[in-house]
């Protein structure tokens, strides 16, 4: 399987941005091509010898295309490949919520209890997630989120697992927790093909935009930042729950640069937007229950810094706080207190502060 160079990626990416993206067949297509050049037509074609290296912050979208499952990344060679088409393909949100977290949430929903059993370590180290059902006395072995590619079969693996457990308990079974999305044909054949006491369950995360603090079953807190910002950008839809309709941020000079935008000082814009009067808004997450009144500071520098701009000095410029729904309420009224006195005498300066909440479900 040959490798790929960054230009074609970085085209890719900026086709995947505009208001037409190509489609999953047309990108698979313009690959192809790319590919029946050789080694030695391509560095003449670029200019550069920079091939089958794939790094780029663009809106993530390397997450993205790997979720699309057009590449994989080869960590015998510490490069990205071209995925065959009609292979299996894994979504999971890049990765906005950790499966510690899925666990937790998957085993009191089922009223099932972790496990700990006495099991040799080499034994121990394939086993990610183990837990137990007190009513039938029944061990469960868990997997969330397989890699799914022509490489892994999950089904294959989890097998092997239960048969691990087996032999310490003899009741014992598998289940597939994955992303709601994964329904690709080529698994869902292979799994009614060789199910053996094995149960695939999905979860689905609904994000939830709200201007005051309210309570939530099944809330769970994002893994990290940049990994709930990417959520977001792609998600912007749930704040129209607060009367705001954003869109991603996009024009000429900047390239479409939605996630992180750079700014002075080594520092950068969690989410770059706009409304629908073509307003900028610059939002600023926070994913932690501990979140330090500073945020305040620091969304009026990224709001000083753009109104700069001589490109944007004519544009209305606002800004959004956005914290979770869980923040610890001290937290909060520090925040909104720094908020208010932060924003007086400073009428050019409009700035919101919500609360956010990741709702995950099973079925």
């Amino acid at each position: 399987m040959r490798l790929f160079d960054s230009s074609l990626i970085n085209r890719l990416i900026l086709s995947s941005l505009i208001d037409k993206p190509l489609q999953h067949n047309e990108i698979v297509d313009t690959l192809s091509k790319e590919l029946d050049l050789t080694q030695e037509e391509r560095e003449e074609k670029e200019g550069s010898t920079n091939t089958g290296v794939f790094y780029h912050k663009v809106a993530g979208q390397e997450q993205s295309l790997k979720n699309q499952g057009l590449i994989a990344h080869n960590d015998e060679t510490k490069k990205w490949e071209i995925l065959e088409k009609g292979k299996y393909k894994l979504l999971n949100d890049n990765e906005v919520v950790n499966n510690a977290s899925i666990f937790q949430f998957f085993c009191k929903k089922r009223e099932l209890s972790p496990q700990r059993i006495k099991i040799k370590k080499e034994d121990a180290q394939k086993i990610n997630y183990l837990c137990y059902d007190k009513n039938k006395k029944e061990s469960i072995v868990v997997d969330i989120n397989p890699v799914i590619d022509e490489h892994h079969n999950p089904i294959k693996q989890i097998q092997e697992k239960v048969d691990i457990v087996k032999r310490y308990n003899q009741s014992v079974r598998g289940i597939i927790i994955m992303k709601e999305e994964v329904n690709n044909a080529s698994f869902q054949k292979d799994y009614h093909e060789n199910i053996q006491n094995i149960e695939i369950v999905y979860y689905s995360l609904d994000l939830k935009i709200e201007d005051k603090q309210s309570k939530h079953d099944n809330e769970i807190l994002p893994s990290s930042e940049n990994a709930f910002s990417n959520y977001l950008i792609n998600h912007l839809s749930a704040f129209k729950n607060v009367g705001e309709s954003l869109h991603k941020f996009n024009d000429e000079e900047t390239i479409c640069r939605t996630r992180e935008y750079k700014v002075v000082g080594r520092r950068s814009i969690d989410v770059l937007c706009r409304d629908d009067k073509n307003n900028i808004v610059v939002i600023e997450n926070k994913t932690n229950t501990g979140t330090e009144y500073h945020v305040v500071g620091q969304i009026l520098y990224y709001l000083h810094h753009m109104g700069n701009k001589k490109e944007y000095s004519q544009d209305s410029i606002r800004g959004i706080i956005c914290i979770p729904n869980k923040n610890v309420p001290d937290k909060t009224q520090t925040i909104e207190d720094a908020r208010k006195e932060a924003l007086k005498g400073r009428e050019e300066y409009v700035i919101k502060l919500l609360f956010y909440s990741l709702i995950i479900s099973f079925r």
